[in-house]
């Protein structure tokens, strides 16, 4: 958060004359606002050469990597917005194109999905042991559709911790592949499906 402050002075000259007045202090009032705008920082390598053309370059920063390419806080609002918000890849096209003069494409906003999605992959199964060993588990199943398809999005979950996992299948095969229930050794808590009173042990 970018915070700012305007001292307001008292205009001297419309002060009372039969008193004497000094500092003791300020009123404070806040006003919320955001600002939106896009920023761009160019690098700029130093390049050397000596007397024989040979030529020396800076090194740029790590994470630089391309002539031009997006930077973390593009990929994160965007995966925020389609992953948290559940907003389509047009309506964030636009949403960047109108708001902060960046043009993304579907397969840009495709690209940092996937990397979040890898990125997460350890941060997943540790999810799975911590449920694994809850003292208490929900799991259950509903039906959704996936490009035009009937699929089954399962969710486990205990008080602090959900994990959610699309699959074609309703029962005992989709629940092996999520690998929370087959490893549980307490109680869960679900609807009467056949599969799940097979995988409590």
């Amino acid at each position: 958060m970018i915070r700012t402050r305007e001292p307001l002075e008292v205009d001297r000259a419309t002060l009372p004359t039969d008193g004497t007045f000094q500092r003791i202090g300020v009123e404070r009032r806040q006003v919320f606002d955001i600002q939106i705008s896009s920023v761009v920082t160019e690098y700029q390598a130093e390049i050397l050469e000596d007397e024989h053309g040979r030529r020396v370059v800076a090194p740029f920063p790590e994470h630089v990597t391309v002539k031009a390419q997006y930077a973390s806080g593009v990929k994160i609002h965007s995966v925020y917005m389609s992953n948290f918000q559940l907003l389509p890849y047009k309506r964030i096209e636009e949403h960047f194109a109108d708001q902060f003069a960046i043009a993304l494409s579907t397969g840009s906003l495709y690209n940092f999905n996937k990397e979040a999605y890898e990125k997460l992959a350890p941060f997943e199964d540790w999810v799975k042991q911590q449920l694994a060993k809850a003292p208490l588990l929900h799991a259950d199943e509903t039906g959704i559709n996936i490009g035009g398809h009937r699929k089954w999005l399962h969710v486990a979950c205990s008080p602090t911790l959900t994990l959610l996992m699309p699959h074609d299948k309703r029962g005992g095969e989709a629940i092996a592949a999520m690998g929370v229930l087959p490893e549980c050794r307490f109680p869960s808590a679900g609807d009467a499906m056949p599969a799940r009173p097979k995988l409590r042990l």
